[in-house]
């Protein structure tokens, strides 16, 4: 592609029979034989381009509500809401999770592993969206408190904390975007205990009402 500079043409671009002309801002105007972009029409760009269409025509169809939540969750990456919807959907997401079965107690300000769940899997993706869910019981006679964070690969990267009035029982709730390079992941979930006091949680003897999840999924 040639360069040129002219007093004749302030700003030129289109194209001229076989010729094509761009203005370049402060250097002059470049111009060129016209050049037709590839087009192969492969059965996977076919692909491609149809669930890019499906999933454009997907994100109009979402509401304010819902795309406003995926502009909190691009915002981050340094995104928009629309391109990490897209790409969630051009590249089909991972999925791993985990639901502790045992009952369980603690009584410690320490920071513990929940049994159960713990995540360890290999995988290409760059952006990992942790969640967790967890209904406690306190049985003490006044306020107690419980505290619940999400581990990736040994570093807590969201915690919440949530009181529980006397002999009731609590559900604490957390998901985090997190940013990560391709390889093996340890994601864990972890509990305590702020005030010192017994707290419970007991799948088996409550299944309904005392849960405990953890849940991955991972994009490219």
């Amino acid at each position: 592609m040639a360069k040129i500079k002219t007093v004749l043409f302030s700003e030129i671009s289109g194209k001229a029979g076989t010729v094509d002309f761009r203005t370049l801002r402060g250097s002059g105007i470049d111009f060129g034989k016209h050049r037709i972009p590839l087009n192969p029409k492969s059965t996977k760009q076919r692909i491609h381009r149809r669930k890019y269409g499906e999933a454009v025509q997907a994100w109009r169809a979402l509401s304010n509500d819902d795309k406003e939540l995926w502009n909190k969750e691009a915002k981050d990456l340094k995104l928009s809401g629309y391109n990490l919807y897209i790409m969630s959907k051009l590249t089909p997401p991972e999925v791993y999770s985990a639901a502790g079965t045992t009952d369980t107690n603690i009584e410690t300000a320490e920071w513990t592993d929940l049994p159960q769940l713990s995540l360890v899997f290999e995988s290409n993706a760059t952006r990992l969206l942790v969640a967790g869910t967890m209904n406690v019981y306190s049985n003490t006679d006044y306020e107690n408190a419980a505290m619940v964070g999400i581990t990736v690969d040994g570093t807590l990267k969201v915690a919440t904390r949530s009181y529980i009035e006397p002999r009731k029982r609590a559900c604490l709730a957390l998901q985090e975007l997190v940013t990560v390079t391709p390889g093996e992941h340890t994601i864990k979930m972890r509990w305590q205990a702020p005030i010192e006091d017994l707290i419970k949680n007991r799948p088996t003897l409550q299944p309904d009402s005392e849960h405990r999840t953890l849940s991955v999924i991972a994009f490219a």
